[in-house]
């Protein structure tokens, strides 16, 4: 009498008892292998969000399949049954290949089924037939099946024979006969010596029946980061942006504040009794001839913008004949931060109106616009 096959062990020639997405082309069959992780992993992402229930790509997790199942769908299969077995069969699957390795493969005959040395496994038709079927089809079963199936064929178990001792015949030396005629001598009294029986050889004992353990040992499962880790990073990173700009509008907004007390500061320019308008003073050195040198007007220029320091350059030449440093702070204008800047002075010499450029921090003096007249 034949043993009952069970029907939750695999066999090789076990084909889906629904053909999975038969009909393909081989770069759809490329482009849904790839895809299956994504499937799983979506899989493990809704079981944790909607039930709690994680999934780690161990043996322990396969159990938990079933009780999703049965806690979701106790009386009928779900009304979209082709996306559960496509979503749980892909778990399924790959929780498998990570433990025990194997290829996704696919044939017109059999449909997507993973190959593990030979043995062919049908993770989407064994779910199928779970939501189907209930308990009976139970996937914990299933996969023990497996793990007993493939323990058969990476660890078989080899009897080692015994091998029986070889005993080589003793050697037998040539007899010497008499000459013919010859008296024989007299036979010789042989005692008996009592013959000792060789010791048998050990019979070497059988090896221990090795445990059935998987020869792959399960793959480490690098966990992705959560989305919360992500969105935290993100915050952190706003953050420092808002930081990084408000601390240089604040830095800005401080010089500005700096060059307007400064300006303040100045000495503001004589008015005239007559009229209560303020009066330029005139910057003036006289030279060997007796010529008086006047300023016209003098721009602090930063690119399109200037700012007008016609008494400021008035009043440092007077103070400082010697000359003074060009800069926003001397000049107490800005006309642009953060911008190169340069000194445009229009003056007077001999009865001839001159021009003088100087760029920031450089030093002008009376004697520096002279000179520049005399070129």
């Amino acid at each position: 009498m034949e043993p009952e096959q069970n029907p939750d062990a695999p066999t090789d020639d076990q084909p889906p008892e629904e053909g999975d997405f038969a009909g393909l082309t081989e770069a759809q069959v490329r482009e849904f292998v790839v895809q299956i992780p994504q499937h799983a992993e979506k899989n493990c992402e809704l079981a944790r969000d909607l039930n709690g229930v994680v999934l780690d790509y161990t043996a322990e997790s396969i159990p938990r399949l079933d009780d999703l199942i049965a806690e979701n769908w106790p009386d009928k299969p779900p009304t979209l049954l082709e996306n559960m077995v496509l979503a749980y069969g892909s778990y399924l699957g790959e929780t498998i290949r990570t433990l025990h390795g194997g290829d996704w493969c696919h044939s017109e005959e059999m449909g997507f089924h993973l190959d593990i040395e030979g043995l062919k496994i049908f993770p989407f038709a064994k779910v199928r037939r779970r939501f189907i079927n209930g308990k009976e089809d139970s996937l914990g079963f299933f996969y023990q099946f497996v793990w007993t199936e493939l323990s058969k064929r990476q660890n078989p178990f080899e009897e080692i024979p015994i091998e029986s001792p070889v005993t080589t015949p003793p050697s037998v030396s040539p007899i010497e006969l008499p000459p013919i005629g010859a008296v024989p001598p007299p036979s010789p009294v042989v005692e008996p010596v009592a013959v000792t029986p060789p010791t048998p050889p050990p019979v070497p004992k059988p090896p221990p029946i090795p445990r059935l353990t998987p020869v792959m040992p399960p793959l480490p499962v690098a966990k992705k980061p959560s989305r919360n880790w992500a969105i935290i990073i993100i915050i952190l990173l706003l953050g420092f942006t808002v930081m990084a700009v408000a601390g240089l509008v604040g830095f800005r907004v401080l010089r500005s504040m700096h060059a307007a007390s400064t300006q303040s500061d100045a000495t503001p320019p004589a008015a005239d009794d007559a009229t209560n308008a303020p009066t330029t003073p005139t910057s003036v050195v006289t030279d060997d001839a007796g010529t008086n040198l006047t300023i016209v007007s003098a721009k602090f220029v930063a690119g399109k913008k200037d700012a007008d320091v016609t008494a400021k350059v008035i009043e440092l030449l007077q103070a400082h004949p010697e000359g003074f440093t060009i800069s926003y702070k001397t000049l107490a204008a800005d006309p642009a931060q953060g911008k190169k800047k340069h000194l445009t002075v229009t003056y007077e010499y001999k009865g001839v109106t001159y021009v003088m450029t100087l760029a920031n921090g450089k030093k002008l003096s009376n004697g520096a616009l002279v000179k520049n007249a005399l070129k």
